[in-house]
């Protein structure tokens, strides 16, 4: 979306990020707690990661599922779950110091030191240009980053939703299937020009998790 954010509507980059704020109510664990339980919580309450807090409910960090790999390919490193979420993360980042495996990105950025955060009053595009640095599948948002506490989180699937429902409600031509997430279907009518598709087109938009999926018919 960034790579196209020119072409989105200027009503929508200014919309405030609490606007955004996801469906899912804020996950969070304390840095005291075990590893495994922030992903007990992931497989319980459907979520991809959860924000983890020092003692006084400030953001300190973030574990998500892509932080499994802290146990390794065979789970050989599997005790790593009874570790403390903080020292767990720190060992996740000595191994993986990267976003990504060198293959996939010819710039691999560092995986941040600590999770990205933004105030409740920031716009929906400074959300998208943060979110496209490092590959990055949530940000924090906060109503003041001294104390750093979290109100809520934006995630990938609420960027989509967000963009969908806007010009869901500009065009009435547009027909859409209300069921978000984890399926989401966007039907253009041949009446209707869909986005980078020849006129008379339709276009279809799914969504499961955080993998969403274009398809021109």
């Amino acid at each position: 979306i960034n790579q196209r954010l020119g072409t989105i509507s200027p009503n929508l980059k200014i919309k405030k990020v609490a606007d955004l704020l996801s469906r899912t109510p804020l996950i969070s664990i304390k840095q005291s707690d075990r590893a495994i339980e922030a992903f007990h919580l992931m497989a319980t309450k459907d979520v991809n990661g959860v924000a983890v807090l020092d003692e006084s409910g400030c953001l300190v960090d973030n574990i998500s599922s892509r932080d499994l790999r802290g146990i390794g390919t065979n789970g050989q490193d599997f005790g790593n779950l009874f570790l403390t979420a903080k020292t767990f993360k720190e060992i996740v980042r000595q191994k993986f110091p990267r976003i990504a495996p060198k293959c996939m990105y010819e710039n691999k950025k560092k995986v941040p030191g600590k999770p990205v955060c933004v105030h409740r009053n920031a716009t929906f595009e400074a959300v998208i240009k943060k979110m496209d640095d490092g590959n990055l599948h949530r940000i924090y948002v906060v109503d003041s980053f001294t104390p750093c506490k979290p109100i809520g989180v934006v995630t990938q699937t609420d960027i989509l939703r967000a963009v969908l429902n806007f010009y869901v409600n500009s065009v009435p031509e547009l027909k859409v299937d209300r069921e978000l997430p984890p399926a989401i279907q966007v039907n253009f009518l041949k009446s209707a020009t869909p986005p980078r598709s020849g006129a008379n087109t339709p276009v279809s938009i799914r969504s499961s998790g955080t993998d969403f999926e274009f398809v021109s018919f």
